[in-house]
């Protein structure tokens, strides 16, 4: 018999639900949370402290957009967990060394990430995130 565990934390980006977001897969971000992954989770593994701080450090709006309205706090803290302590320092000017990973693994350029960042932290704000 097999058990779905969506909360289940492992690997590089820390959880089934933060790797669907980092690779922009929406259907799988949705079926994750349909399947009650926790929007909420901090994460003990990977670079990111959240699936929210993920989407913000790729500028994935879409995905974004689905966390927020499932439930995400767009304030939730993950210092101690992740170089970003949140979502909304996750859409800051510095490029980490998980970030150059998902710059090389991906194909974003560089410039590109960091323009789409200053278009990722009006979102997060309209939804309540502060620094």
């Amino acid at each position: 018999m097999h058990t779905t565990r969506p909360g289940l934390q492992h690997g590089y980006f820390g959880g089934a639900l933060a790797s669907a977001v980092a690779r922009r897969a929406l259907d799988a971000v949705k079926l994750l949370i349909n399947a009650k992954a926790d929007v909420n989770q901090r994460l003990q593994y990977g670079s990111y402290g959240s699936a929210l701080a993920v989407a913000a450090a790729i500028c994935e709006e879409n995905c974004s957009e689905v966390l927020i309205q499932a439930g995400t706090d767009v304030n939730l803290n993950t210092e101690g967990r992740a170089p970003s302590s949140s979502a909304l320092v996750a859409t800051g000017s510095n490029i980490s060394e998980a970030d150059r990973w998902l710059l090389e693994m991906f194909g974003f350029e560089e410039d590109k990430l960091l323009d789409a960042r200053g278009e990722m932290a009006p979102l997060l704000q309209e939804h309540g995130a502060e620094i």
